[in-house]
């Protein structure tokens, strides 16, 4: 029924089908090797990142506490709460042009 050429020709072509699927799957491991190990590099980055964030967090929470700010302002600027005559609505600025200062009261006049 078959031929020998045929079982000649068949396994032939088997053998470099077989060939051809194997240099195919090891291709597609390497791949897949390198891609493992860029994900690893990605998330090494992406920890080391939060790391910093969470750093960067704690410093900035030390940096705005208002006892710090406080203690600040008393060694540096000796600032003072706001009083209720240095409060104003807009309706009462008046830009007044004083040596290239914009002055924002009404001055009295004597």
């Amino acid at each position: 029924m078959f031929s020998q050429e045929f079982f000649r020709k068949s396994s032939f072509l088997l053998i470099l089908l077989s060939l051809l699927l194997g240099v195919g799957v090891y291709h597609l491991k390497n791949r897949v090797s390198e891609t493992a190990l860029e994900l690893n590099h990605v998330k090494n980055k992406i920890n080391i990142t939060e790391e910093s964030l969470h750093i960067l967090r704690a410093e900035w929470n030390f940096l705005k506490s208002p006892k710090r700010l406080a203690r600040l302002n008393q060694k540096h600027l000796h600032l003072k709460p706001l009083r209720a005559v240095q409060i104003a609505s807009l309706n009462t600025f008046k830009q007044q042009n004083m040596n290239g200062i914009m002055v924002a009261y009404n001055k009295r006049k004597r």
